[in-house]
């Protein structure tokens, strides 16, 4: 009886925590690093391939907390020390703390009310340990040959063996944290075997169209955090650059599939639309503000970009009703 009872108090305790950091309005993110000199940090995060600074706070004996009225954006943050040494965070609650050594910050790192932290780091400081191994590896593959290349070889595969399935357990056991989100965005489609073409032998073009065709799988479109990545924007600019022909047409019909996927989060919507209209209508390559009118032909005189006044749509409606005899 005694065991249910602490059981069910221990819960309804957690319960009673997580109410109470609900309750709270702002956000108060507390630092201490062993070893930082007092002076000014940032905290910034990243949006649309860039870093924008939210937030700056004073060190003193080391400690410095991040505070506000309003609640962070949810996505990844650097707490940025100096033009070369910062660090990653998750930014899921808007309450907590986390200490560590500047001569160690991923390895020394610990945290208190953060259930989304903790685990990310102990993913990076896994990774960190199979680069170490990995890289004296890849050095020496440089210039060895015959059975010494083949065994170094196999100690790549290994680790490379180790590293799969390590991730593989970690989204498992952490599916309902925003880093497994992460982790699985940034996990490539695996290609299959290419089917035999007209002639009988394997399709060359296959692995493209495959790669292309499921590129955004891994993609969370229903998750606004993921704009406050480094990853939804590399990807969102490998596929619509490196994987589209550079052609307004092939671009057009990328855009469109790329929206499409973006409707599952009107923010994710707004941010997709709006980038995609303003990058071709600056484009410097000749034809490309075809990809702007098509944009407006086909997202804003259709009444779906809501977050635009009326006077901003008469004004791109007009510039793209001006361009289009051109193109």
């Amino acid at each position: 009886l005694l065991t249910v009872i602490s059981v069910s108090f221990s819960a309804k305790s957690q319960t009673l925590a997580e109410l109470l950091q609900q309750k709270k309005e702002g956000h108060k993110i507390s630092g201490t690093i062993e070893g930082l000199k007092d002076s000014t940090v940032m905290l910034a995060y990243y949006f649309g391939g860039k870093q924008y600074a939210t937030d700056t706070a004073n060190v003193v004996n080391g400690k410095f907390v991040f505070k506000g009225k309003k609640e962070l954006g949810g996505g990844m943050y650097l707490v940025v020390l100096s033009e070369s040494k910062y660090f990653d965070l998750i930014v899921s609650e808007q309450y907590f703390s986390f200490s560590t050594k500047l001569d160690d910050l991923i390895g020394s790192m610990k945290f208190k009310n953060s259930k989304e932290n903790p685990p990310f780091y102990k993913y990076l400081n896994f990774i960190t340990r199979m680069q170490e191994r990995i890289i004296p590896i890849r050095q020496q593959l440089e210039t060895a040959e015959g059975v010494a290349k083949e065994e170094l070889q196999k100690k790549a595969g290994e680790i490379d063996t180790q590293v799969k399935s390590y991730r593989s357990n970690f989204i498992k056991e952490n599916s309902d944290k925003f880093f497994s989100t992460i982790v699985i965005a940034t996990t490539e489609p695996e290609i299959p075997k290419a089917p035999l073409d007209s002639t009988g032998k394997p399709d060359k073009t296959f692995p493209y169209r495959y790669y292309k065709q499921h590129f955004w799988d891994n993609i969370d479109f229903s998750d606004e955090r993921m704009l406050r990545t480094p990853i939804f924007f590399n990807k969102m600019d490998q596929y619509l650059d490196k994987l589209t022909a550079k052609h307004p047409d092939s671009i057009s019909i990328s855009a469109d599939i790329l929206v499409e996927r973006a409707r599952a989060n009107k923010k994710i919507f707004q941010y997709v639309v709006s980038y995609i209209t303003s990058t071709y209508e600056r484009s410097k390559i000749m034809g490309m503000d075809a990809v702007f009118v098509h944009m407006v032909e086909n997202y804003y005189i259709t009444n779906q970009c809501d977050w635009i006044d009326s006077l901003q749509l008469v004004k791109i409606a007009d510039r793209a009703q001006k361009i289009a005899p051109n193109l």
